[in-house]
């Protein structure tokens, strides 16, 4: 879980769970590193803040992102907003998804048209 200023523009916080996930020796290294490089697609990081600046959640909005040291994985993302020390920021819960994005991968469209 991560709690991000209400532009995107930066984590506040992040909890030991997310720093694991993306590889970060520390939930610290984290709120240092630019939220956009974790990302491995710009144009699907802009269509995410610009939804959010439509002022609607995430509900379930999948995205691959990348780890510290390189690696790629899927995520789902899930947030809402709140007010943090009196500013308003947002709250995102992520999921790792990798291996359900690669078992749907293997029995797409093409294992389909397979038993077809």
């Amino acid at each position: 879980m991560t709690i991000v200023s209400e532009n995107m523009e930066r984590r506040l916080y992040a909890n030991d769970k997310l720093a694991k996930m993306f590889g970060a020796e520390t939930p610290e290294n984290l709120l240092i590193d630019r939220i956009e490089d974790s990302w491995c697609d710009v144009e699907r990081y802009q269509q995410m803040k610009a939804f959010i600046a439509s002022g609607q959640d995430l509900e379930n909005f999948v995205a691959k992102r990348r780890r510290a040291d390189g690696s790629v994985f899927w995520v789902t993302m899930n947030s809402q907003m709140a007010e943090v020390e009196g500013h308003k920021a947002r709250i995102i819960w992520m999921s790792d998804v990798t291996d359900l994005v690669g078992l749907l991968r293997d029995t797409g469209p093409a294992t389909e048209a397979k038993s077809a």
